[in-house]
């Protein structure tokens, strides 16, 4: 398989709508994981055929604070690794709440096994 029809899979695997099952964020490398939104977050990204990307996540369940944004995606980089996809996408906001999201845009690495979605920012 190519590199362009293997970031072209990765792309129509993204697709749909992925619920938020976990959320944990740390500040640097060397700090512990932190459950950002709670120990049951919810939340919802969907990645549509168009190139659209759209989030919501209530900040720690509450729909009193969201962190939302909405833009375009890419798939930039792809690859198997056994039964999983790994990859990069990049979110390239137009819309964001709270708006500092709109100052960074970094490259989020992913993996794709079956109908779950791992993602990260660098």
């Amino acid at each position: 398989m190519t590199a362009s029809a293997t970031i072209e899979e990765a792309r129509r695997q993204l697709l749909g709508a992925w619920e938020l099952v976990a959320f944990e964020d740390r500040p640097t490398e060397t700090d512990p994981w932190t459950q950002t939104y709670g120990p049951g977050p919810s939340g919802l990204i969907v990645y549509e055929s168009s190139g659209t990307v759209a989030t919501i996540v209530p900040a720690a369940g509450s729909v009193d604070e969201l962190v939302a944004y909405y833009g375009t995606f890419r798939v930039t980089q792809s690859a198997p690794e056994g039964p999983a996809l790994r990859g990069v996408v990049e979110h390239h906001m137009e819309i964001a709440s709270p708006a500092w999201l709109l100052e960074e845009e970094p490259p989020r690495p992913f993996e794709l096994n079956g109908d779950r979605l791992c993602s990260a920012t660098s």
